[in-house]
């Protein structure tokens, strides 16, 4: 006795013979619609999701969790120090504010994250939000957004040593500088992951994050000034007037020109 098959799909014969489809979709999608245990009306099953490339991302995230992981392990100390002093806001460890004063070298690391930190989240404004272009080249855009960022904070602090050069007060411009480098060390250490996940991911996660990160940056910058409201008021001890002035100029405006020139 000869098995008998079942004979084949009612139009699927001419669906895949039809020469007249140039797209291959199309035929596809003609099949699909031939096939009777499928809804007769289909249409567009074939969805294009466009993707894009990400390994040099995906391995420049690598080689920036490698360099924090370095810093990290270098300077166990150091890490551990500016924990214990940032936490805690009166100076009562005496002896841990001068390691952490006297580790020039660790410092610099330190400084390095929050620059490039800072930097990244700057140029993720500029050129997301803004639409704003420096070079054709992403690096550059990059590079210009953190060397305007190293300009900023270094014309900030050259006006603070200038004014306590003026008034006489050195011994708070150098406590008022120590809580500021403490502030900007600490951030930087928490943007950096932060800014890493901001690189490998895109779209509604990418912009909650980058809003996150930019909330942090004016949450520390508030915090900053808190810290250093007494230090202030010895560096002056002017009236209140000379005091807003002061704000205004060396605190608030430096704020206002990043964020105009985002816009």
């Amino acid at each position: 006795m000869q098995p008998t098959f079942a004979s084949s799909i009612v139009g699927l014969d001419e669906a895949v013979t039809d020469t007249s489809m140039i797209s291959l979709s199309n035929r596809f999608d003609k099949v699909l619609c031939a096939h009777p245990l499928l809804v007769e009306q289909i249409t567009n099953i074939v969805k294009i999701r466009p993707s894009s490339n990400k390994t040099t991302v995906f391995l420049l995230a690598v080689l920036l969790l490698f360099f924090f992981s370095m810093v990290r392990i270098i300077f166990p100390r150091y890490f551990m120090n500016l924990f214990q002093v940032f936490t805690g806001i009166s100076m009562s460890k005496r002896h841990i504010k001068d390691q952490l004063e006297n580790d020039n070298r660790a410092s610099i690391w330190f400084y390095s994250i929050f620059f490039i930190s800072v930097g990244f989240i700057v140029y993720q404004l500029i050129t997301g939000i803004s639409s704003t272009h420096f070079s054709d080249k992403w690096y550059m855009n990059y590079l210009i957004s953190t060397l305007f960022v190293f300009i900023l904070l270094g014309f900030r602090i050259s006006m603070i040593r200038l004014t306590g050069w003026i008034f006489k007060r050195s011994d708070y411009v150098h406590i008022y500088l120590f809580n500021t480098k403490l502030v900007n060390e600490f951030l930087g250490l928490l943007l950096f992951p932060l800014c890493i996940l901001i690189l490998v991911t895109s779209g509604n996660i990418q912009y909650t994050l980058l809003m996150i990160a930019s909330a942090m940056c004016l949450l520390f910058f508030a915090y900053g000034y808190v810290r250093n409201i007494p230090v202030l008021r010895n560096l002056f001890r002017i009236s209140f007037v000379h005091f807003l002035l002061y704000i205004c100029a060396f605190e608030i405006i430096p704020v206002l020109i990043l964020i105009k020139m985002i816009r």
